[in-house]
C-alpha cells in the first residue's frame, strides 16, 4: 500500500470534481451483543451507537464477547516523541463563519475547528485530529444519503448494508461507503488516500493497515469498545470520536452545504490534511493519520437518527 501511495502523482491526493465509489468492501459487519469493558480497553465510556429496535433484530449471540482485532504495530518511540504536552499554537484564523463567500471550504473548516478547541494552552493535537476524523467519516455516510439516496439514484439497500444488533442498535456498512473512506483506486479519491498522502509527504512511513481497522470496527459494533480509538494512553484525545461528532457535526454541516454532497468527505479529508501539516512539528505524521482514521471508520457506521441536526 505504501508503494502505491508513494508512486501516486500529486493530483491523486488532492481534491477532484467527483468521487465515485467502486471498490469492494474489505470487511462485513459481524453482529454482536453488548459486553462490559475489558481491562485492556481505554478508560473512556463511549456514546450509544444507535437506538430503536427493528422487527427482526440481526444476531442472537447475546452474552458472547465480541472478537477484537489484533493491535497494530506501535509506532517507534523516536517517531512520535514531542514536547509535552502536545499543544499547537495556531495563527489567527483566515476565515470567519459569517463570511458570505464560498472560499476554501477545507481551510474554513480547519480554522473553525481550531477556534472551537483552542484554550489557554493552545490546541491539543490528538483531540482536534480525532474530531476532524470523526467528522470526515460521518460525512462519507451523509454524502451517500444526500447525494444518492434522497435524490433517488440509489435505494437504501443499494447504498448501505444496515446491521442491527440484538440490543436494537443500528449501524451502516457497505461497499459504496467503504470506497469513500478507504479506496485506493487511481481514478478516485477517498479519505484514506488524502490523509495518507499527506502523511507520506510529511515523512511518515509507518501508516496503519486499513483492513485491520475495518475488521476491528465490524467486530465491535454493539459493544462498549465500538468507536474507542486504539491509541497509546499518552496519545488519547480529551474528546472521544462519538462525543466529537455530536458536538461538531451541526457546525461542520453548515460549511458542507456550500458544496455538492458527494464532495463532503473529500473536503473534510483535505481539512484533516491541513491540520496534520500545521501540527507536524508537534505530532508525527504516522500517528496523526492513525488518530484520524481510528475516528473516521467507526463514525462512518453510526445511526444518523442519533446524530444531532441531521
Amino acid at each position: 500500500m505504501l508503494d502505491r501511495l508513494k508512486a501516486a502523482r500529486p493530483a491523486e491526493t488532492e481534491g477532484s470534481d467527483r468521487t465515485r465509489p467502486e471498490t469492494k468492501a474489505e470487511t462485513r459487519a459481524e453482529t454482536v451483543a453488548e459486553t462490559k469493558f475489558g481491562d485492556g480497553l481505554p478508560r473512556f465510556q463511549p456514546q450509544p451507537g444507535g437506538f430503536g429496535r427493528r422487527t427482526t433484530p440481526v444476531g442472537s449471540n447475546a452474552g458472547s464477547a465480541a472478537p477484537v482485532a489484533a493491535q497494530p504495530k506501535e509506532i517507534p518511540a523516536e517517531r512520535v516523541s514531542s514536547p509535552q504536552p502536545r499543544f499547537h499554537q495556531p495563527e489567527p484564523p483566515a476565515a470567519a463563519i459569517g463570511e458570505p463567500a464560498l472560499g476554501d471550504i477545507p481551510t474554513r473548516i480547519a480554522d473553525w475547528l481550531m477556534r472551537e478547541l483552542k484554550d489557554e494552552r493552545g490546541i491539543h493535537c490528538e483531540t482536534i485530529l480525532t474530531a476532524i476524523g470523526a467528522l470526515a467519516g460521518y460525512a462519507a455516510q451523509q454524502a451517500l444519503w444526500e447525494g444518492m439516496v434522497k435524490p433517488g439514484k440509489l435505494a437504501i439497500r443499494e447504498a448501505f448494508t444496515v446491521v442491527e444488533t440484538s440490543s436494537g442498535a443500528t449501524y451502516f456498512f457497505g461497499d459504496a461507503l467503504d470506497a469513500l473512506i478507504v479506496s485506493m483506486e487511481p481514478k478516485h479519491l477517498s479519505i484514506w488516500k488524502i490523509v495518507a498522502g499527506g502523511a507520506l509527504a510529511g515523512g511518515g512511513d509507518h501508516l496503519p493497515e486499513m483492513g485491520n481497522l475495518l475488521r476491528h470496527c465490524a467486530a465491535t459494533v454493539g459493544t462498549p469498545g465500538f468507536g474507542l480509538p486504539r491509541l497509546p494512553d499518552d496519545h488519547l484525545p480529551s474528546i472521544m470520536p462519538r462525543a466529537a461528532l455530536d458536538r461538531f457535526w451541526p457546525g461542520a454541516r453548515l460549511f458542507l452545504t456550500l458544496a455538492e454532497p458527494l464532495h463532503w468527505p473529500i473536503h473534510m479529508a483535505h481539512a484533516a490534511q491541513k491540520l496534520m501539516q500545521m501540527m507536524k512539528g508537534s505530532i508525527a505524521p504516522d500517528l496523526a493519520v492513525r488518530i484520524i482514521m481510528e475516528a473516521a471508520v467507526p463514525m462512518s457506521r453510526v445511526d444518523p437518527a442519533t446524530v444531532p441536526n441531521n
